[in-house]
């Protein structure tokens, strides 16, 4: 099942409240009284939606890793057949967070040659694991695809997915403290937010449509691409 009508829905419900925000927006100039409360209000608002975008990309990106790894776990895809990407996200799934804690590497190398001989998995933990969390802009996207050897290019009314990289900034200062919601959402009208979110539908919806047909031609596997 396709995750772009749940991305979809996401973004249809950021849609609404920026249509409301940009309502307000307009009340906000012929109305003086409260007027700097209000004001700080709407920004605060306005700001909160790098948020719920990201958030609904991450979650559409999580789902649509998780669907590829299971079609890869359920079909039995040995390490040997399977393409270097998956292979090399297998191991990393499984050691990774044991060679930051600091396990024997020796003991490491002795878990990963019978890998080799076996068919990929992933433990229920790291099946939806993002390979950019909290990261994910314009160059992830771009350098996931090139990854999984797409040809895949960004429809030309979503500049490239530019404004990816501008959501993934403006999330970040937010999560860590290094700017204020009102600071963030006095620097945008929500008319531009509107323009901003259309063009991320347009990036997102064909990005992923191209990873789904990747996965739906098991082009995970090595032969596929012979």
């Amino acid at each position: 099942m396709s995750v772009i009508p749940d991305l979809n829905a996401r973004f249809d419900d950021i849609a609404h409240v920026l249509s409301v925000i940009r309502e307000m927006e307009r009340s906000q100039k012929s109305r003086r009284k409260a007027f700097y409360e209000k004001a700080r209000m709407i920004s605060a608002s306005k700001a909160s939606i790098y948020i719920m975008v990201y958030n609904a990309i991450e979650a559409a990106m999580r789902h649509l890793l998780q669907s590829i790894r299971i079609k890869i776990q359920e079909e039995g895809v040995t390490f040997s057949d399977a393409e270097e990407y998956w292979r090399l996200d297998a191991i990393q799934a499984r050691f990774l967070h044991k060679m930051a804690s600091g396990t024997n590497h020796g003991m490491l190398l002795a878990e990963i040659v019978p890998m080799t001989n076996a068919t990929l998995s992933w433990n229920e933990d790291d099946l939806d694991r993002l390979p950019f969390s909290g990261n994910f802009g314009q160059g992830a996207a771009i350098r996931f695809t090139e990854q999984l050897g797409l040809s895949w290019r960004p429809p030309h009314d979503a500049l490239g997915g530019v404004d990816l990289e501008n959501i993934r900034e403006r999330r970040n200062a937010l999560a860590h403290g290094l700017e204020t919601f009102h600071e963030a959402g006095s620097q945008v009208t929500a008319q531009g937010l509107i323009e901003v979110l259309t063009r991320i539908r347009n990036f997102m919806t064909s990005y992923i449509a191209a990873i789904e047909s990747y996965g739906e031609e098991r082009r995970y596997l090595r032969l596929a691409r012979a």
